[in-house]
């Protein structure tokens, strides 16, 4: 599974320039950041409202995904037992990451453990 495939049928973003994924060349090493490095940077990146700064987002949010997506779609396949609940269940965290990446505090907490929580609270809400 891939970032594509957990964004795919979202509605676009907001009137930004058409988003085209900055270089490598131009970014920071983003994968050899901490976790912890990378959700900062993408609480700082939340408010912008250029090209630039929304491909960098993008990036971070990447990054995140593929570090950590198979820890969290097992996590939510044992809880839910179908796949197709547990991938919607995991689209429903990223985004909230991607959308108020300040709620996913780090401090004395492993960035798994905020997804298992996110992860939990999405679940409790849905019952």
């Amino acid at each position: 599974m891939t970032y594509q495939t957990l964004f795919q049928n979202q509605p676009a973003a907001p009137s930004f320039e058409p988003l085209a994924l900055p270089s490598l060349v131009l970014l920071p090493p983003l994968a050899a950041r901490s976790d912890e490095e990378l959700v900062q940077l993408l609480s700082q990146q939340q408010t912008a409202h250029d090209g630039k700064d929304a491909a960098l987002r993008c990036a971070v949010l990447m990054v995140l995904y593929d570090r950590h997506c198979q820890f969290c779609f097992s996590f939510a396949l044992r809880l839910l037992g179908n796949p197709a609940q547990a991938e919607e269940a995991m689209q429903v965290v990223y985004l909230a990451l991607w959308h108020t990446p300040t709620s996913f505090s780090l401090t004395g907490k492993s960035f798994r453990g905020c997804l298992v929580t996110a992860m939990l609270d999405h679940l409790a809400a849905l019952r």
